[in-house]
């Protein structure tokens, strides 16, 4: 704004009262896709098999899986224009800045940034039910698993594109569609595309419940209701060794090795590395019910719940009513 007195396309003018300056702001909003392009696939199928007169066998088989890309503006990120240098020479010293100074740049020429994330997800489940030794009883056993994968692109890393910066191939002070061919060239060459991060989920189960009828009072028959259950859940995150800040040229998938020159580059406009991390935890549940109608109108109900958790401790609770 200071040199042409208006701003570029897409971006807007905004004034500080404070400062009495004006300043361009690109107008990120234009550039998001509201809704994401999504495709959704899923698959079930179910079974029953009764044996004998006192028992049902059931199973379920449930898969699926969902595709989301979605883009953004391109990437914005800090550009360090060192002083006496040719770009500050040639677009900051005749405006009267002579400090290195830190311009607020996004790689246009990259295009969005695109997201393109994938879940899968399986379920099977079997279970009975019926009548056995006097208890009416159902059991259930499932295994769930959902496996999630993360695409990106439109992502230069930093110190590539600082070294595209250093050698003068491409001018952040042009506008978008207005570097040379030589510098398109060079940006298309540190574009990251691929898989960025994601992670698997576990859930396995088994439940038990059984109940029965103790005797006949005044008001109704006295139930016995008595139940166990089991869960055991992981999660694993997998960040890609670019996520993760261990390569050196993320394109090429060069491993970083400082001591040999060979620095560790990160995410343009994001400097934050992404650490693998797993959680696992089991869950033991076991609960006992008492109902009694004692007479017509008059009901006495009693339960205790035992609750044991392998990362947070146990958990006894009780009712009467």
């Amino acid at each position: 704004f200071l040199k042409n007195g208006s701003c570029p396309t897409q971006s807007v003018r905004v004034f500080d009262p404070g400062s009495g300056t004006t300043s361009c702001h690109f107008d990120f909003q234009t550039e998001l896709e509201i809704f994401p392009i999504r495709e959704r696939k899923s698959a079930s199928a179910s079974f029953q098999a009764k044996l004998g007169e006192q028992h049902l066998l059931t199973g379920d088989l449930l898969w699926s899986s969902n595709q989301s890309i979605a883009r953004i503006a391109p990437v914005p990120g800090g550009v360090n224009v060192v002083a006496g240098s040719a770009l500050h020479n040639e677009y900051l010293l005749p405006l009267g800045i002579t400090q290195t100074t830190t311009a607020q740049y996004r790689v246009s020429d990259l295009g969005k940034r695109t997201s393109d994330d994938k879940a899968d997800f399986q379920l099977l489940s079997v279970g009975a039910e019926g009548s056995f030794a006097g208890f009416d009883y159902k059991a259930a056993l499932s295994h769930s698993e959902s496996d999630v994968k993360g695409n990106i692109s439109g992502y230069p890393g930093a110190l590539a594109f600082s070294r595209l910066l250093a050698s003068g191939v491409i001018n952040p002070f042009v506008g978008p569609g207005q570097q040379s061919a030589a510098g398109q060239q060079a940006l298309a060459a540190t574009n990251y595309v691929g898989y960025w991060d994601g992670g698997t989920s576990r859930l396995q189960s088994v439940d038990l419940t059984l109940s029965r009828e103790l005797a006949t009072l005044p008001g109704g028959p006295l139930m016995l209701g008595a139940g166990l259950s089991r869960y055991n859940e992981r999660f694993q995150s997998k960040p890609s060794l670019f996520s993760q800040g261990l390569l050196s040229d993320p394109v090429a998938g060069t491993l970083a090795d400082p001591a040999n020159g060979r620095p560790a580059d990160v995410r343009f406009g994001d400097e934050a590395a992404n650490i693998p991390y797993a959680a696992d935890r089991n869950v033991t549940s076991a609960f006992a019910e008492l109902v009694a109608p004692v007479v017509k109108g008059l009901e006495v109900a009693t339960a205790v719940r035992f609750d044991k958790y392998s990362d947070v401790g146990d958990s006894t609770t009780g009712k009467l009513s």
